[in-house]
């Protein structure tokens, strides 16, 4: 079969698949047997054509629903953190069974951001999931919401699915969710809301309106929208359409429907790409003019050039850097959300820092130029 040609000549035979919570589980909770059904049909034809998959699966809370008999929402995320233990062993279950069924072995890999952001795991995660594919074992990654708070209340493994795609240097992501492609407006206020076939670097996103999130997922188009734009911005096409078809994974990548999401001309390294893939929505610094002009000229931002502080975060993790609703930057702090706002308030309530110099020139770059991925916003 022929892949659809906005995809012809740069498909390579290794993609990635993210399919949500309401793809395979039920409205209540537990696993949807014959949804899941249809889609490992749909991996196993990709295998049979030559692709090497490597699979995001959503779903382990929506299970462990049905198990505990937690069928309301809103619970805490220690709650969330116990349906996902309990939930993810069912799920990892149902998917081996399905899968055996086409005569294909898989393997559970739980992760979280800090896997991703040093090296050593890093690599680690790499060579596992190489050698895995190696064997024709389809690799099924989850966040790993029992240990990690952050990532439970973030998007529904959608940024996980672009981090896999850089680790992996895939450059095809096809992500299955309720509702067909992106729309305009958000299609269950209105009626007259039209999907939108393509995307690229063009497209304005203040032209979409994006909220909503799905009966039984986390996330939603907003956090998909942005994961997919970070995505786009180191190579990744991204396809976006609905389970609900027959062959919903083939229809999306063989026939011209739902969104596609254009990859733009790949120019950063790959640390710089990983920089991006690691920034979370929630977790930024609003800079003013003067800083802005500078990092546009490659300098390191300094604590001095920041305006606001959101979310909570500690040395190393990767945030944006905003100028408005404008995306400058993403990087690596150089301390903490706590030890910042100390630092940017009078000097008589700096002394609460301890261990730290605050009249050190070192302390006042907040985030190093080799630590910073430039201009990822258009």
């Amino acid at each position: 079969m022929k892949v659809r040609k906005e995809l012809s000549r740069k498909l390579k035979k290794r993609i990635t698949i993210k399919i949500g919570s309401s793809c395979i589980t039920k409205d209540l909770g537990g696993v949807d047997s014959k949804k899941l059904n249809k889609i490992v049909k749909d991996i196993a034809f990709f295998k049979k054509e030559g692709f090497e998959v490597v699979l995001v699966c959503s779903g382990a809370i929506q299970t462990g629903r049905e198990i505990l008999n937690f069928n309301k929402k809103g619970q805490s995320v220690t709650t969330l953190q116990a349906l996902s233990s309990v939930g993810q062993v069912r799920l990892i279950h149902e998917l081996a069974k399905a899968f055996q069924k086409e005569n294909y072995s898989i393997s559970q890999i739980l992760l979280n951001h800090q896997d991703f952001k040093h090296n050593k795991s890093y690599l680690n995660i790499k060579n596992t999931i190489e050698l895995l594919l190696e064997n024709n074992v389809i690799p099924i990654i989850n966040e790993n919401d029992t240990v990690s708070f952050e990532e439970i209340t973030f998007g529904d493994n959608d940024q996980l699915a672009v981090m896999t795609c850089e680790l992996l240097n895939i450059n095809t992501l096809l992500i299955l969710t309720s509702v067909d492609g992106i729309y305009d407006s958000n299609p269950d206020i209105n009626l007259n809301a039209k999907i939108i076939p393509e995307i690229n670097s063009d497209i304005i996103k203040g032209r979409i309106k994006l909220k909503g999130k799905s009966k039984s997922g986390t996330g939603g188009m907003d956090s998909k929208f942005i994961a997919i734009s970070m995505g786009a911005k180191f190579g990744v096409t991204t396809l976006i359409g609905t389970y609900k078809k027959a062959n919903p994974l083939q229809r999306l990548l063989y026939s011209s429907v739902g969104t596609i999401y254009h990859a733009e001309e790949r120019i950063l390294s790959s640390r710089k790409n990983r920089l991006l893939a690691l920034a979370q929505k929630d977790k930024y610094v609003m800079i003013d003019e003067g800083a802005e002009s500078a990092l546009s000229k490659g300098a390191s931002l300094l604590a001095t050039g920041i305006k606001k502080v959101e979310g909570t975060f500690k040395r190393g993790d990767c945030l944006l850097v905003k100028k408005g609703k404008k995306i400058i930057a993403a990087g690596l702090c150089e301390y903490s959300s706590k030890e910042l706002k100390v630092y940017l308030q009078d000097k008589s309530t700096k002394k609460e820092v301890k261990n730290i110099d605050t009249n050190n020139d070192l302390f006042k770059i907040f985030i190093h130029r080799n630590n910073m991925s430039f201009k990822i916003s258009q």
